[in-house]
């Protein structure tokens, strides 16, 4: 068995604050994969990219949460997060690309507004780099920096335009998810990981305005409870199986 090895920043509980992170966590539970943790804010050390998450496969990492799952599926095929189908799979990548590079970009921006989620950000860094309060300062401009070059273009269009914009994708994907238990297909996909992830990032920073959003979109709503229970469940059946 490949020795799986996931390097993430910090975050709540096992997940991080990072939703492509979570991505792959997800992806390696929904396969019933065992591997391990290593939580850092040494994103240089760690990455050539500078970027979470990496994950070591037998010693060889490989970076971007897109590029491990491919990898992850080709050596454990079973299940399959891409499905055999060229339209179908072609209809998983269009999602996970749309999520990864737009859906996230706008819950992000959201996080980034709101007080209470930047203070618990803040705080869950400070606690596991065992700093002081007085370095929250620190901690909260670099964030800030962080946030710039990942959002910038959000910040120049503003909070209305990005409101607007957040509420055009989700009523997207309650759309898709009217009448199907999975975004794609009759088990969960690469779909479904890649956008439970950005509505994760709301749950995790308890940013209420788009929990809100969420919540008034039922089968969106629906969705993304079903499929926190299923990788709930797989979870639990690898640790009985260990």
């Amino acid at each position: 068995m490949t020795r799986i090895v996931l390097y993430q920043p910090p975050g709540e509980g096992a997940l991080s604050y990072s939703p492509y992170c979570n991505k792959v966590r997800w992806a390696l539970e929904l396969k019933g994969l065992p591997f391990e943790t290593v939580t850092t804010t040494a994103f240089r050390k760690e990455s050539r990219t500078g970027k979470l998450p990496v994950v070591a496969l037998d010693g060889e990492r490989v970076h971007d949460s897109t590029e491990i799952v491919r990898r992850l599926e080709a050596l454990h095929p079973e299940p399959p997060l891409v499905p055999q189908d060229p339209r179908s799979a072609a209809q998983v990548v269009l999602l996970e690309e749309w999520a990864d590079e737009s859906l996230c970009a706008l819950v992000t921006y959201e996080r980034a507004r709101d007080p209470g989620a930047r203070r618990r950000m803040v705080s869950s860094i400070l606690a596991f780099k065992r700093l002081p309060t007085l370095f929250a300062p620190l901690v909260e401009a670099r964030l800030r920096r962080s946030g710039r070059n990942r959002y910038g273009h959000l910040l120049a269009l503003g909070p209305a335009v990005v409101r607007a914009e957040l509420v055009r994708h989700l009523d997207v994907v309650d759309r898709i998810a009217d009448g199907r238990e999975w975004l794609t297909g009759a088990t969960p996909t690469l779909a479904d990981v890649a956008v439970a992830a950005c509505f994760h990032v709301a749950q995790i920073g308890r940013v209420a305005d788009v929990l809100s959003l969420v919540a008034a979109r039922p089968h969106a709503r629906a969705w993304f409870d079903r499929f926190l229970a299923r990788v709930d469940a797989s979870r639990r059946a690898a640790a009985e199986a260990a």
